[in-house]
């Protein structure tokens, strides 16, 4: 074969092991320097009618019959804990942290080599050979030296086989020296694997507070679209009533318009409300990594988590102190200037000179047999051993100590980070406390105001009954309930999210519950 027909096959080896390259979908190209149109026309599933066409036939929401999935806050959890795809992420960052402890515990494994080599020597006429081959055992040391234990072998015209035993040992003594300083790398990796384990809780704690608020979000929407059927159902009453009072000669058709007007203006309030409820469902199911064909609503959700408002006295004070230390963040700052302290300890044996002790011990036997040459050690071998030591140090040292100096300085931002964070943690949690005790007396005000509200639709309904009121005054009775009731429902959200935000601004989760995954 030759050298032209050998590279040719190296190279075409090499070529044909490389990776494919990926090649961009044909769907997705297209040309860019122009823009399509879209026609939804030809998209519509009904023949598309004018404003004026439609409004003849305006009709209720269609209830689509679909499947239904009850949810309650316990629920909820096991949903996200098993579903969302930010959780799945984060599960595998602490199996990387993991991997790479193992990864640092690896470099006091010890390693097996082997070496061997041919030699062809040619001047004018004369010609020598000769083979060497190493077999070698070294074990890395904590305290940063080494053992070897080798067994070489020569080959050559003259001295036949040449085989021995060599053994060696190289201590450090300055620079590298010391169990402390050698296990850095592990104990940094080991402190880096339980923040990212913290990191992984916090993020669980975080993901449960905005699956639950998204929660309660939606049982709002859900609950402001059953008040807007509830109006729209009293509007349509009093329709009913203003055509039977007009008959008996109690009222004017006037009052029997208005009152037809006022239902057909709730059928607003009740697309806008469903619009809402389809918006706070689908942010819930995008949580819970539903699947795309869940979007469309074939799987409608039902809140049937109450909330259950009660008043609260708390210290925040108190509560603040129970963050500051009970809270993850903190914790990962903890740990951060735990690695900075293990990294200077480190940094500041690199700054010592190079000073090492070595040993050597060397067996040589010569003989014209091979296994011989390798097993047949006498008084006539060749004994030596070695013995050594080495100096080294940068002149000015001047990397070492600007690295150890940007270290001590890294560990002073992480506790000026560390105090910022606990001002923050106080502030955030009077805060919370606050909102809390405002959104209670929102409730308290809101749910007086809607059994007041109530009592007036009443009341006016009576004096309609008796020619006193009007259908307009009904109308404005039956928003004022409508809409005191609404706020109760949003002072209920309010509230239960606000503990949410407490409990998190606390480093935990609402309620007993105990949550693992």
């Amino acid at each position: 074969m030759t050298n032209k027909t050998l590279i040719f096959l190296l190279m075409f080896a090499l070529c044909s092991c490389q990776n494919q390259k990926y090649e961009v979908p044909q769907n997705y190209l297209q040309d860019f320097a122009k823009v399509d149109g879209i026609s939804f026309d030809q998209h519509s599933k009904e023949k598309p009618q004018s404003a004026e066409e439609a409004s003849e036939s305006m009709k209720m929401l269609e209830e689509v019959k679909s499947k239904q999935i009850s949810l309650d806050i316990a629920k909820l959890r096991e949903l996200t804990l098993e579903n969302n795809l930010d959780l799945k992420i984060s599960y595998v960052t602490p199996q990387i942290a993991a991997s790479q402890v193992l990864e640092e515990q690896a470099k006091f494994d010890a390693v097996f080599s082997f070496e061997a080599q041919h030699r062809s020597t040619r001047i004018n006429d004369f010609k020598e050979y000769e083979t060497d081959s190493e077999v070698a055992l070294t074990i890395p040391l904590e305290t940063g030296g080494y053992l070897k234990t080798s067994i070489p072998y020569l080959k050559n015209d003259y001295w036949d086989h040449l085989g021995g035993l060599n053994m060696a040992i190289s201590q450090p003594l300055l620079r590298n020296a010391g169990v402390s300083v050698n296990d850095a790398s592990i104990a940094v990796a080991k402190v880096q694997e339980k923040r990212q384990r913290a990191g992984t809780k916090l993020n669980v704690i975080r993901l449960l507070a905005v699956v639950e608020k998204a929660y309660w979000d939606y049982y709002a929407a859900e609950q402001i679209l059953g008040i807007y059927y509830k109006l729209h159902e009293l509007a349509k009453d009093q329709h009913e009533l203003a055509k039977l009072m007009v008959k008996q000669g109690v009222t004017t058709k006037l009052d029997e318009l208005n009152a037809e007007s006022n239902t057909t203006r709730t059928l607003e309030s009740i697309f806008n409300a469903e619009t809402n409820r389809r918006i706070f469902e689908r942010r819930l199911k995008a949580l819970l990594n539903m699947n795309t064909a869940d979007m469309s609503s074939s799987i409608k959700i039902l809140a049937n988590e109450k909330p259950a408002p009660y008043s609260l006295k708390l210290d925040p004070q108190e509560l603040s102190e129970l963050a500051v230390s009970n809270r993850l963040d903190m914790l990962q700052l903890e740990m951060d200037l735990s690695i900075q302290a293990l990294t200077i300890d480190y940094l500041d044996n690199q700054t010592l000179p190079l000073f090492s002790v070595n040993f050597d011990y060397q067996l040589n036997s010569h003989s014209n047999k091979f296994d011989h040459g390798l097993t047949h050690f006498n008084a006539h071998d060749q004994r030596q051993w070695i013995a050594g030591l080495k100096f080294e140090m940068p002149w000015h040292n001047t990397a070492a100590k600007e690295r150890l100096k940007q270290s001590q300085l890294e560990k002073l931002i992480i506790a000026n980070e560390k105090d910022k964070l606990k001002l923050q943690i106080h502030e955030e949690v009077h805060n919370v406390v606050d909102q809390l005790n405002n959104a209670w007396q929102k409730l308290l005000l809101a749910k007086r105001e809607s059994q007041l509200n109530n009592r007036v639709y009443l009341t006016e309904v009576n004096g309609f009954k008796n020619g006193t009121s009007s259908s307009n005054d009904i109308r404005q009775s039956q928003d004022r309930l409508a809409s005191s009731q609404i706020r109760y429902t949003l002072a209920l959200r309010d509230y239960e999210k606000a503990k949410i935000n407490l409990a998190f601004a606390s480093g935990t989760i609402l309620g007993k519950s105990r949550i693992e995954w």
